[in-house]
């Protein structure tokens, strides 16, 4: 990670510090990350972390996998893809439909998808 404006829209700031953050985090700043702790005792190893952001925008043209930045059937075809692919992207909701990860395909996905659609959630 280097401080400063990604690809997608999202800033990070703190890069070279103790704590990270992602303004504006948007899907492409999904991933894995490997975390290096450096100290005078020597540097740790963590991870990989897994980072995860939330959005409905996970259509392009003709239901394919990706954000194009619109709000439209593209990402209800993308999503209902995944789901029965078992995408962990799909993997949005647990237990009454909070948002979360829980490794199951199920109602709970749906509904955090649909509130994730129609709250704008880029």
């Amino acid at each position: 990670l280097t401080n400063g404006p990604t690809p997608w829209g999202s800033t990070i700031y703190g890069a070279d510090e103790q704590s990270v953050s992602i303004i504006s985090a948007r899907p492409g700043d999904r991933g894995s990350y490997t975390l290096y702790a450096t100290n005078t005792c020597g540097t740790r190893l963590t991870g990989p972390v897994y980072l995860s952001v939330l959005s409905a925008d996970v259509g392009t043209q003709g239901g394919v996998r990706g954000s194009d930045g619109l709000f439209d059937n593209n990402d209800f075809i993308a999503f209902i893809t995944m789901f029965f692919d078992r995408d962990p992207l799909a993997d949005v909701g647990s237990v009454g439909g909070v948002i979360g990860r829980d490794f199951l395909y199920d109602n709970n996905d749906f509904i955090v998808f649909i509130n994730l659609f129609f709250g704008n959630c880029p």
